[in-house]
Order: structure tokens, then sequence, then C-alpha cells
């Protein structure tokens, strides 16, 4: 008999449809998808057991009446290696590359990053030790770099000085402390002996730079607060809250306007923040930031490792699945930047970029070169948005010959949806059916239906399954098709999602518009959000925000963007929990 798969198809890309499922060794095809079903139970930041809060909790309450907060968080944050880059290459005018060399570093909450698990082990060190040295002899070295580092003439008395705190301010994102100054002073004067290069000056630069480089104040974010409390809890500093801002919104450390803003007083309000918020946002790395969640919410990198059967599939090629990424990439960017769309656009907007290559894919007139061109799909076409993309139809489906409707359907779930969709029973993959199918399987619907009809495993699958199946017009590389194996396709069903009322779709783009006006989807993309902009878990503290959020989301101009700033006027943005004794 056929061994199960398990409930989220955590394996079945190993069953790919289209021999006799009696054969040895159950469905033929072997090889699973590259990509997991929108990640673990377990390990997912979304769905199954993406956090404390399911989302129905959300969307199912009067935002008024939901909890509001601060949620405990770590107040010592360690950079991610892209901040470190970015932090090093705008401090010291310098191309920074260091985190090359680092350890890896695997996302540890779903696709994102829980930033209180970043650690410093012995071989982090001695790399930030060794980049310490490398780069402040770089910009010693450097006349350009070191001009703008330095920023005084060399001759004046009062440089030194000038260097020291300017220098302090932009590395610690804070004025340095009187403590701070004597040390780094002595430090600067020391290094006329310590390195005795014959320019003293320069040799203070250079070990004041070493110094600096590997302090805990430029590796970590550490929030201590301003001493002043209100009835939501500790307010951050000034500079701590520019700090949050410009790490939120660019990954990068604030810059001198933000900076003065901090020193000024002018962010004690959310209207002050929200005015630096929309100046940091029409900075091109703030699009980069977009492009990063995104790239991680679609699991983007996992196509880098995806293999197709080249019989079923002669066409499949890194290249192709170069422009299947690329694809995506182009039009999330249009979408979330160029057009100010909402998640909704993600879900339907009836657009696409296409190559020679995926023109030939989707069935559209040859591309004339091998650049993306922006295309709009006609009305009566099954295509819009990301879901209908090579992307993710490729991504999330078997690495042989067929579909998954399993891996497609969890991940619409768990990442679109933020449905609770467990990991299977241990030993359901072992367990095996006790009788045949009552018909012939002619399609991969037919099949699965048969394979996860065990008691057991249905009640996932009543949701599980019809998501996925409303795919099954496209096959593993994303093309169209209208039958499998001389059977017309089914791709209609009903879905029941949280609270809301089953929604019959008579196909992927059925089903994709009734997604896109769902309270739990924006909720969902707004939970997503939360996770990667504070790297951790959302709370019941977190509840009114995600309702604000959703709620926002239902405005037609209401961006990405729009998004994030309303994200900083929350009490969790620019407060600490309260001490309690």
């Amino acid at each position: 008999m056929l061994a199960l798969g398990g409930c989220t198809g955590q394996s079945d890309g190993q069953d790919t449809f289209g021999k006799d499922p009696s054969a040895s060794g159950g469905a033929p095809g072997s090889g699973g998808s590259t990509a997991s079903a929108g990640g673990s139970a377990a390990e997912s930041g979304v769905g199954a057991s993406g956090g404390s809060v399911p989302i129905d909790v959300v969307t199912g309450t009067d935002v008024d009446r939901l909890p509001d907060g601060v949620p405990a968080s770590s107040r010592v944050l360690r950079l991610s290696y892209a901040e470190y880059d970015r932090t090093l290459s705008d401090l010291l005018y310098l191309p920074v590359a260091a985190s090359l060399n680092f350890p890896e570093e695997l996302p540890n909450l779903g696709p994102y990053e829980n930033h209180a698990e970043r650690t410093v082990n012995e071989r982090l060190y001695n790399e930030l030790t060794h980049n310490a040295e490398v780069l402040a002899e770089r910009v010693v070295t450097d006349a350009a770099a070191y001009q703008k580092v330095v920023v005084c003439a060399p001759s004046t008395p009062e440089c030194r000085d000038q260097f020291i705190e300017g220098f302090g301010l932009r590395a610690f994102r804070r004025p340095l402390s009187a403590s701070e100054r004597t040390r780094y002073r002595s430090l600067f004067d020391e290094a006329a002996e310590l390195v005795a290069s014959g320019d003293p000056f320069r040799d203070g630069v250079r070990l004041v730079l070493e110094a600096m480089l590997q302090s805990p104040h430029l590796l970590y974010r550490i929030e201590v607060g301003s001493g002043m409390a209100d009835g939501h809890g500790l307010l951050l500093s000034q500079h701590e809250i520019a700090t949050r801002l410009s790490y939120l919104l660019l990954g990068a450390p604030p810059d001198a306007e933000l900076l003065a803003a901090a020193s000024e007083n002018r962010l004690s309000t959310p209207a002050g923040i929200a005015e630096q918020g929309r100046r940091l946002a029409a900075k091109a790395e703030f699009g980069e930031r977009v492009l990063d969640f995104h790239r991680r919410w679609m699991q983007l990198d996992e196509l880098e490792s995806l293999a197709k059967d080249a019989q079923t599939y002669p066409e499949f090629s890194p290249e192709l699945v170069a422009s299947m990424r690329a694809e995506a990439l182009a039009f999330i960017e249009d979408v979330t930047l160029s057009q100010h769309g909402t998640v909704a656009d993600l879900l339907t907007a009836p657009v696409g970029f296409v190559d020679a290559r995926l023109a030939s894919v989707y069935g559209l007139p040859a591309a004339p070169s091998d650049d993306l061109v922006r295309v709009e799909h006609a009305a009566s076409s099954e295509r819009l948005g990301l879901f209908t993309q090579a992307a993710f139809l490729s991504g999330h489906s078997s690495s042989s010959l067929g579909t998954s409707p399993i891996l497609r359907g969890v991940f619409l779930l768990r990442r679109v949806a933020c449905e609770d969709i467990p990991d299977p029973p241990p030993g359901a993959q072992m367990q095996e059916l006790d009788s045949p199918p009552a018909a012939e399987l002619r399609t991969t619907r037919d099949y699965f239906s048969w394979k996860t009809s065990m008691p057991a495993c249905a009640g996932c699958h009543l949701r599980i399954n019809p998501a996925g199946f409303a795919f099954e017009r496209f096959d593993g590389i994303g093309r169209l098709r209208s039958e499998e194996n001389g059977a017309p396709i089914d791709a209609t069903g009903t879905l029941e999602l949280g609270q809301n009322m089953p929604m019959e779709f008579q196909g992927a783009r059925e089903l994709l518009q009734t997604l896109s006006t769902l309270d739990q989807v924006r909720a969902c993309y707004a939970k997503n959000w939360l996770q990667y902009a504070y790297g951790r878990r959302e709370t019941q503290q977190d509840l009114r925000t995600l309702g604000i959020l959703a709620r926002d989301l239902s405005a037609a101009d209401f961006g990405v963007a729009d998004l994030l700033i309303a994200m900083t006027a929350r009490p969790a943005f620019s407060h600490l929990p309260a001490i309690t004794e």
C-alpha cells in the first residue's frame, strides 16, 4: 500500500503524479521541492505555530477592545550581518562586505531573523577584530575616505576632539559620554608611540577607529531608555528612537539629519517621527529594505537550488530560474514602490514582467530582448499577482515531474492567511491507507484527494487541498494547462478560513481576488512585517497594532511606507516595558 505523506506536505514533493499509484514506492517521481511549504510549524514565524496570537483574534474583535502595550524584548540587539556591512560602509565612506567571511547565520523566525538570538562566537569575534584593524588601515590610506571621516583640518588644535566626538556620534548613534571622550582622547594621544608611523594625527585616527569599530556600542543597538516614563512604559531616548527608525526603514544607521532631529528633541511625538520616516522612505535604501522583506516572505532565494525533470521540462534551466526570480522582484518593486500599492495589489495586480524565456512559458508573444518587459495580462487570463507567477508555482512544485497542491496550499494558508496548519503527527508518513482508490487516479487532484482522505489527515487537508487545487491549471514550472493525462483539470473548490464565510472559487484567479478582500490576509501581511521589522514574534500586546494596521491596509492608497510609519506611531516603537519590582 501507499505510504501517506504528512499533513503539511513536508514530503509531498516525493509524490509526483503520472504513473500507477499502486506501483512500488508509491506515486512516481522523486525528489522534494526546494521550497518548504511556508516553513514547518515549529520554525515558521507565521501560520502554524507562528507566534502566540491566532490571527482571527485580531480580525474578529473591535480594534479598540484589543490589548495594547509594549512587549518585553531584548534591550541589547546585535546588528545583522547586512546591517553591519551597511553601517560600516556609511561610517567609513568605503564599500564594505566584511560579513562574507562571517560564520553562516540562518533565519530562525520563519523566513526572518530573531534579533534577540544573534550572538558573537569566537570565530565571529576574531573576524570583527580583524575587520576593525583592516578597515582602519584602509581609511587612513585612502585619501578621500580619510578626509570624509576626519572632516576637520588635522593642523588645527581642536581637530582631534572634533573627529572623536563627530565619529563617535555616528558610530555609536548617540553622543559620547564624558568618560568615553576622555578615554578616546588618551588612546589618540598614545598612538604616536604605539603606531609610530611618523604621522601622529593619522596614527591617532587609526587607533581610535580600530577601537570604536570593535566597540559593543557599534556592534549592538543598546537601549537603556531616557529615564522618563508614561502610561505605556519607559520612553526611549531621542537617539534610540532615531536608531530604531533608521534600522527599521533602511537597515542602516541614522544619517546626519536624523541625528540632528534627535539632538533637537524633534522625535518626541508620533508626528515628528513620521516626518522623518517619510523622508527616509524616499531613499533608495528603503526600496532595498522592502524588496528584502518580500524576498524572504516569498522564499525567493530557495529558487537557486530548484531542479526539474529534463524530459518533462526541457526548457527549464538556471537562466529560466533567474528570470523567474527577477520577475517576482520586478513585480514587487513595481507594485509596492512605483505604484504605491497594497497587499491586495500584490495578490491581484494583472501585470507581469517577462523576457524571452518567460514569454515562452507564459504563452505570450516573444519578448523583444532578454531584458524584462512589463506586460498587462488580459482580463480573461488566469494570471494575476505574485502567486500565478512562475517563481511561486515552480518553487512550490515537485522537483521531478508534477505540481504539488500541498506545498502550494500550505504556503498560501500559512504565509498569506496566517492559518494554524500544524506539522504532520509523528509517523504520519509511514501510515498506510486501508484500501485502494475507488476509481482510476488520472490527475494530481485525484491522487492527493485519495492520498489525504485518511481521517487523521482530513481535518487539515479540508483546508490545504482546496487552496492548492486552485492552482492546478498551472504545471510544475507555471505553464497553463487545461488537462492532465487526458483528463480535464478541476481547479474549483470551497475554502474556509477563520471566521470568514466559505469561499467558492473557479480557479486561482477567483481565489486570489477573494483573499485580497479579507481582513485576515491584511492582518497576516502586517504580522509578517512586524516579525521582520522587530525580529520577534508578536504577543498579546501587539494585538491592537495588528488590528489597526489591518484596518488601514484596506485603504486603496495605504502602501508599505504608510504601514511602517504607522507602526512607529504605536507605543511599542517608542517605549521599553515598564520595570516592575
